[in-house]
């Protein structure tokens, strides 16, 4: 077969392959013209494509013949098929021993003498084991019987971000309201973060592969074909000076440079073009789902390869000057610019810095929000009070819903605080450990891990500015609490630190350290008082109202 003819094959197996499975066939017969020979060449090329395609990316199939589960594997009872893909089905279970809800995927019976394909399942589990991320999908285990294979995972209920991209009534693209956009975006990039921390590129970000839950969380679902990396040098873009002979020998992946793996509507440049990949690949695909998200238009919809890579040659960002006549902040439109640049040496370096620039955004734009409320005429302000005094009556009656969270602390918590306004939980544990939660989504955003020993005190400055930890490293660190980044490190006692407190007016901070109370003011953090022989080894000291007596 000459090289013009291929590439016409390979051209109409990339546009089959953005289209509907149902729409798939008519789509083939129209393109190909009549040329049954090509006809024929490109539908056996789809049909091995789809067979050896992710599990979790394809919808059901309808000739994939059903294989009866066994109703019990180890301690898990199946309760129902939920769904199937290329290579298997997936099925409600109930585990037995821990008395929670799973998913099993279970590869399908006619696929397992094919080692590719095994390989391949085994490698979907092995790359989200490795992860401990609230935005991504826990597995639980990979487990077998007889022939079967199965991955134990947690079963996420909620709706795709391709379904709620679609108009319910219409069946047509709909963007997202701008606040929501970014709410999910945040937390793909978190969940990339943590992936690419543990040396694992996605290299398959699209809506199919972000599930949504009722309550708002974000999972990222899909790790069949991620790229696993033990090296951690060979992560950084200095790697794409190798050549395709040393590129494979120090990539213990199933993949293969130069074939290309992913979707082309939501492929990075340097991906379409089958080259070696970083962690930008994946903040490429990430931007170009915020693009979507915001405006409701799929930049490359039904868009090979080629198509791609010939309209990124157009421009050093595929939004470019266009962007402006969309209704996108210029705030956004500058981050946009940044991750979507067809150079990925001028994109964003890391998801932590695409993630900064996210975050910074959505929380001017909340201030800004803010800053307008609070220049509501007397008659609203009245009328606000007004309401919020009714709910405090009714709130009289609220039910309080207990909520465990335990992706967190491996020891014992030691305390517990939050935030002024109530936005941030701060919890402390003998695991050495800092954790700051976002308390309304009951998610993690961020682990300090500073202490060097058991941390056994935390305690909020009033103004919300600051927070400070102590712990039996003889340590006291101040905290700035809107960057939650290190401020002060205060060593010059030779004791653990049990307690600290700050003063109702904020001018004063105390906390007790090797039998003394050290009392530092705010301004310039400076010692102004010691006194000793007071707490020992367990107790709170706390200051009263006027801010010079301390109990």
């Amino acid at each position: 077969m000459d090289q013009q003819r291929w590439l016409q094959i390979e051209e109409l197996l990339q546009q089959a392959l953005d289209y509907q499975p149902g729409q798939r066939s008519e789509f083939l017969k129209h393109a190909c013209n009549g040329d049954l020979s090509l006809l024929a060449e490109v539908e056996a090329l789809l049909k091995h494509e789809v067979e050896s395609g992710s599990f979790m990316e394809l919808p059901a199939i309808a000739s994939l013949p059903r294989v009866e589960p066994p109703s019990r594997i180890s301690h898990y009872r199946i309760d129902k098929r939920i769904g199937s893909g290329g290579m298997g089905e997936v099925f409600k279970a109930h585990d037995e021993t821990l008395r929670r809800t799973v998913a099993l995927k279970m590869l399908t019976a006619e696929f397992t003498s094919d080692t590719e394909r095994v390989r391949r399942f085994e490698q979907e589990a092995f790359a989200a084991s490795r992860l401990n991320h609230p935005n991504i999908i826990t597995i639980f285990e990979i487990t077998q019987e007889g022939d079967s294979h199965f991955i134990v995972e947690e079963l996420v209920e909620g709706r795709t971000l391709r379904n709620l991209l679609c108009d319910p009534n219409s069946g047509k693209p709909q963007r997202l309201e701008l606040e929501r956009a970014l709410d999910i975006a945040i937390q793909i990039a978190r969940a990339l973060k943590a992936a690419h921390t543990a040396w694992i590129i996605h290299r398959d970000i699209k809506p199919e592969n972000i599930m949504v839950r009722a309550d708002g969380l974000v999972k990222v679902l899909d790790f069949g074909i991620a790229k696993l990396d033990d090296e951690p040098a060979s992560f950084v873009s200095s790697r794409d000076n190798l050549s395709a002979a040393q590129f494979q020998s120090c990539e213990p992946s199933l993949t293969v440079p130069g074939m290309v793996m992913g979707t082309a509507s939501y492929m990075s440049p340097e991906q379409a073009r089958g080259e070696p990949l970083d962690g930008r690949t994946d903040l490429f695909s990430l931007g170009i789902l915020l693009y979507e998200m915001v405006t409701g238009v799929q930049f490359f919809a039904g868009a090979t390869r080629s198509v791609v890579l010939e309209r990124l040659k157009q421009s050093e960002s595929i939004v470019g000057p266009g962007i402006k006549s969309s209704n996108i902040p210029r705030e956004l439109q500058s981050i946009l610019r940044r991750a979507l640049q067809s150079d990925r040496e001028d994109r964003y370096a890391s998801a932590s810095d695409f993630l900064d620039d996210l975050v910074d955004f959505k929380d001017r734009r909340e201030r800004r929000t803010t800053r307008r409320l609070v220049r509501l005429s007397a008659f609203a302000l009245a009328v606000a009070l007004a309401i919020a005094a009714a709910a405090a009556v009714l709130s009289v009656q609220e039910s309080w819903v207990e909520t465990i969270m335990r992706d967190g602390h491996t020891a014992a918590a030691r305390r517990a605080v939050f935030s002024p306004d109530g936005k941030l939980l701060v919890s402390v544990s003998e695991d050495h450990q800092v954790i700051v939660w976002d308390f309304a989504r009951r998610m993690r955003l961020k682990t300090l891990t500073d202490h060097t020993g058991p941390v056994t005190t935390v305690a909020f400055s009033p103004d919300g500015n600051w927070f400070v930890t102590g712990a039996q490293d003889h340590t006291a660190i101040l905290w700035n609490a809107a960057s939650l980044t290190k401020e002060i490190v205060w060593n010059d006692h030779h004791g653990p630190v049990i307690t600290a407190t700050f003063s109702p007016d904020a001018s004063l901070v105390a906390y007790a350290a090797d039998q003394t109370l050290v009392i530092r003011e705010t301004k310039t953090w400076g010692i102004v008082r010691e006194i000793d022989g007071k707490i020992g080894s367990h107790g709170d000291y706390i200051f009263l109202e006027n801010s010079r007596l301390i109990a």
